[in-house]
């Protein structure tokens, strides 16, 4: 969560995206961030909401990363893979839930198909100000397959 009563969100979360570990990842990545069909929460500027989903989703190409790559180290040691294979690669699918909003789901191509791996996005507004919490912007995973 990231607090209006600290400044700038955009700033801040721009800010801990250049922090998070980088990796070479093939990324697809088609839509927009946001659009009628995906919509910005009234609540949200679309510089909060593009920042916070660049965090959302680098943070979790991360976990693909350290789990499939743990899990393809595995396979080469059993004799089930080799180094050369095709390397790993996610997409993300823009998505709906009805906490979330805008949303998305994040699928692994995985030993020759497409795996859907979970949903996110950026937790509706009224959700932390019914809680009374200070002003704060949250991304979450709503659904994890």
């Amino acid at each position: 969560m990231w607090s209006r009563n600290s400044g700038d969100v955009a700033k801040m979360v721009w800010e801990d995206v250049e922090r998070l570990p980088k990796h070479n990842l093939k990324v697809e990545d088609s839509g927009p961030v946001f659009h009628e069909g995906n919509p910005l929460q009234p609540e949200h500027s679309a510089e909060e909401v593009e920042a916070i989903a660049a965090h959302l989703k680098s943070s979790l190409e991360g976990v693909v990363v350290e789990v499939f790559g743990q899990a393809k180290r595995a396979a080469i040691a059993a004799g089930e893979a080799k180094e050369d294979d095709e390397p790993l690669k996610v997409r993300w699918i823009e998505s709906y839930f009805p906490f979330t909003s805008p949303s998305w789901e994040l699928e692994v191509f995985w030993q020759g198909d497409w795996l859907e791996l979970l949903g996110c996005g950026v937790v509706q507004q009224s959700l932390p100000n019914n809680a009374g919490t200070i002003p704060t912007i949250t991304s979450f995973l709503p659904s994890a397959h």
